[in-house]
C-alpha cells in the first residue's frame, strides 16, 4: 500500500463523525420548539378565554397540558435515542479501530467490556476521554436495560446519584461527551501506534 493510501485508511479509523446525529438532534429540537411555541399560544388564548361552562374550560386545559406533556416525552426520547446512537457509532468505530491494529476479529472479545479491556495498550486507560468512553458504555447500558440510573453506573460515577434515579439533562450529557468519544478514538489509534514502536 502507498503511504498516501495509508494516510488515508489511518485517518477514517481514527475518526468519529457523528454528524447525523447532530443532524436528527437539530431535527427533533426544531420540531419540539415549534410545538411548543403553539402549545404556549394556545395556552395564552386559553386563558384569557371566557368559558360559559367550566367543565369545557377544564377539558381544554387538559388537552393543553396533556399536549406539552407529551413534547416533554418526545423532547427525553431523542435525548435518550442520541445517546444510544452515539455509543452505538462509538462501538462500531472503537471495534474497527482494535481490528486495525491487533488484528484480533473474535466476536467473543467485542461482547464484553472486560476483554476489550484487555487488547488496549494500557497508558489508554489513564486518558481522561477513556473515563468518558466508560462513563458513555455506562450510560447506554442503564437506558437500554434499565431505564435508570444502574448500580454500576452510580458505583463508578457517583454524580448520577443512586441506583433507580431518574435521568436528567442527557441533552448537556450529550453535548459533554461527544467530543471527548471523538477526542478517545484519535487519541486511541495514536497510542496504537506508540505501542508499537
Amino acid at each position: 500500500m502507498s503511504l498516501e493510501f495509508n494516510e488515508l485508511i489511518e485517518n477514517h479509523i481514527s475518526t468519529l463523525d457523528p454528524e447525523y446525529i447532530d443532524s436528527f438532534r437539530e431535527l427533533v429540537a426544531r420540531s419540539v420548539t415549534e410545538e411548543f411555541e403553539s402549545i404556549n399560544s394556545r395556552y395564552g388564548e386559553h386563558k384569557q378565554r371566557e368559558y360559559d361552562d367550566p367543565e369545557l374550560k377544564y377539558i381544554n386545559g387538559s388537552w393543553i397540558e396533556d399536549d406539552a406533556i407529551y413534547m416533554s416525552g418526545v423532547s427525553a426520547l431523542a435525548d435518550e435515542l442520541s445517546i444510544i446512537a452515539l455509543y452505538k457509532l462509538f462501538e462500531k468505530k472503537h471495534k474497527d479501530l482494535i481490528q486495525y491494529h491487533t488484528g484480533q476479529t473474535d466476536p467473543k472479545i467485542y461482547s464484553y467490556w472486560k476483554k476489550v479491556l484487555k487488547v488496549l495498550p494500557d497508558n489508554v486507560k489513564q486518558l481522561d476521554s477513556f473515563k468518558s468512553a466508560n462513563e458513555l458504555r455506562l450510560i447506554n447500558n442503564s437506558i437500554k436495560h434499565e431505564g435508570n440510573v444502574s448500580k454500576e453506573l452510580s458505583d463508578e460515577f457517583p454524580s448520577f446519584g443512586s441506583e433507580g434515579d431518574e435521568f436528567s439533562d442527557l441533552d448537556k450529557l450529550f453535548d459533554r461527551l461527544k467530543p471527548e468519544i471523538i477526542k478517545y478514538i484519535n487519541e486511541l489509534h495514536h497510542e496504537f501506534k506508540r505501542s508499537k514502536t
